[in-house]
């Protein structure tokens, strides 16, 4: 288990992995000076760049913001026609996160 990052540069550094900062930010789209700021907190991530770690790494954003829970979302098992797709409550957050940084 790995021990717990503190800031969100902290979480970005520890979910990119043994990935490179220049195999990151392209994985990710992102210039890899600008992965380097976040990865320093000398800039935020916003919405959209929250969205293609999650996306491309399969990284929890609640984590990636917080650092509470799991780094990775286990898979839950399907619970019926009526259960909500597994990224509805990511794509929420992320709206959410999106107007309050505008």
């Amino acid at each position: 288990m790995t021990s717990p990052a503190e800031t969100i540069g902290d979480r970005i550094r520890q979910a990119r992995g043994a990935l490179t900062q220049a195999e990151f930010s392209t994985k990710i789209g992102v210039n890899k000076n600008l992965l380097g700021k976040y990865e320093r907190d000398e800039s935020v991530p916003g919405g959209e760049m929250l969205a293609r770690i999650h996306e491309s790494l399969g990284i929890d954003i609640t984590w990636l913001l917080t650092g509470s829970g799991q780094m990775r979302r286990e898979e839950a098992p399907a619970e019926g026609p009526s259960s909500p797709p597994p990224m509805a409550n990511d794509h929420r957050l992320i709206g959410w996160l999106t107007e309050m940084i505008s």
